[in-house]
């Protein structure tokens, strides 16, 4: 597999993942909370950038996570 094409399948199933966990976030905000974020949904393009940078072979892990600091996954 090229390298292009394996960060187009990880691209292609962090969109899945995102795609199932929106649904989740639709009801309403559950209390105490005021506001709901979803990094998957606002930050992806952040995202997306930092898979076509950085997946390439002979990396064994692709490290992902959410940074809870002001600017989420924006940063």
């Amino acid at each position: 597999m090229t390298l292009k094409a394996t960060r187009a399948r990880l691209v292609d199933a962090a969109e899945e993942l995102r795609n199932a966990l929106l649904p989740l976030l639709s009801g309403p905000v559950p209390a105490p909370a005021a506001h709901l974020l979803c990094p998957l949904d606002y930050a992806f393009d952040n995202y997306r950038s930092y898979i076509t940078r950085h997946a390439r072979a002979p990396i064994e892990a692709l490290m992902v996570g959410m940074n809870p600091g002001p600017w989420g996954m924006g940063q």
